[in-house]
């Protein structure tokens, strides 16, 4: 596998104290399973979350864009909820099929979106969406934010933290995700 490229929410691993780390060992190890060595990008867009009205804010990560990947996974969204007051004025679908469009810079490339791991019909409807306008294969989450044992409840003090996939949880994202490009 040439390329691929991902982005993701904050996720946190008791394992590895870092953020993304695990997950992205995960994916990896997986992908590298079927097709041998892989390279890729990971671009963490969080900021976009919460401007996603700002199309031009996605220009910040054109180095991302610039990988041409031959998989691109888009595994963003739940904290564009904290810009809900612009939801109204900025339906958040045409925004967020230009952010994927914007990604995806290889015609040829495998893509993939996923809907979120805090169930939220208003963003998650707007992801389904642009991956049926898109023809895109949509990997459905929202089934595993809604068990405990998928969170680091009890693991971590803060509880906005502790509500986030903890190991299992984030083995269970990218197995289905794997799956979805597989």
């Amino acid at each position: 596998m040439e390329g691929f490229f991902g982005f993701f929410p904050c996720q946190k691993s008791l394992q590895t104290g870092k953020n993304f780390v695990l997950r992205y060992n995960i994916y990896l190890s997986l992908l590298e399973k079927k097709f041998g060595k892989v390279n890729y990008c990971i671009a963490n867009c969080g900021e976009w979350e919460l401007h996603y009205y700002q199309d031009e804010r996605i220009f910040d990560w054109s180095e991302a864009r610039d990988f041409q990947a031959d998989v691109v996974v888009i595994r963003i969204g739940e904290n564009i909820w904290q810009a809900k007051e612009k939801f109204k004025a900025h339906p958040i679908a045409p925004h967020y099929a230009k952010m994927v469009d914007y990604f995806c810079s290889n015609p040829n490339a495998k893509v993939v979106l996923t809907d979120l791991f805090w169930r939220n019909e208003e963003i998650d409807s707007a992801i389904r969406a642009v991956a049926k306008g898109k023809n895109y294969p949509l990997v459905s989450l929202n089934d595993l934010g809604e068990c405990d044992e998928n969170m680091a409840i009890g693991q971590f003090w803060h509880e906005g933290v502790a509500i986030h996939p903890n190991d299992q949880g984030m083995r269970k994202i990218a197995e289905r995700i794997v799956e979805k490009i597989l």
